[in-house]
């Protein structure tokens, strides 16, 4: 029913908020463990820009993806997901080894423990809703 696909949308909205309210705090108080606050909170608006750069960019094909209904368009969206995540990435750690000077066995620990892991949880979280 329509009423239970809203209560869906805002448990996934609310998971998500809380995720990345979470997940900016971890940055802020590693931050501020280590000594580099204002390299995280440089980090952290370079995040914030990528993620609306994302958004313009995804706007058109979610559009086109809702009405069309193809799935090629929601492949495209994807890839250009992947690549833009790709790039903040790459520019996290470019900024973090020159500008932060931080050590690279502290970016091992940041890459596997806040961006890889989530994303290994999200994936069996989907997997375990979808064979419900």
């Amino acid at each position: 029913s329509e009423f239970a696909s809203f209560w869906l949308y805002i448990k996934i909205l609310l998971c998500i908020l809380i995720f990345y309210i979470l997940k900016t705090l971890l940055y802020v108080i590693s931050g501020f463990v280590f000594g580099k606050t204002k390299e995280t909170s440089d980090y952290l608006l370079n995040v914030f820009i990528f993620g609306q750069i994302a958004g313009i960019f995804l706007l058109p094909v979610m559009v086109l993806t809702t009405y069309l209904n193809n799935v090629n368009i929601f492949i495209v969206g994807v890839l250009i997901f992947s690549a833009l995540y790709s790039y903040r990435l790459y520019s996290g750690i470019m900024y973090a080894t020159s500008v932060a000077k931080i050590s690279m066995y502290y970016l091992f620990l940041y890459l596997c423990t806040l961006e890889i892991l989530p994303i290994l949880i999200l994936i069996k979280v989907f997997r375990i809703m979808s064979n419900c």
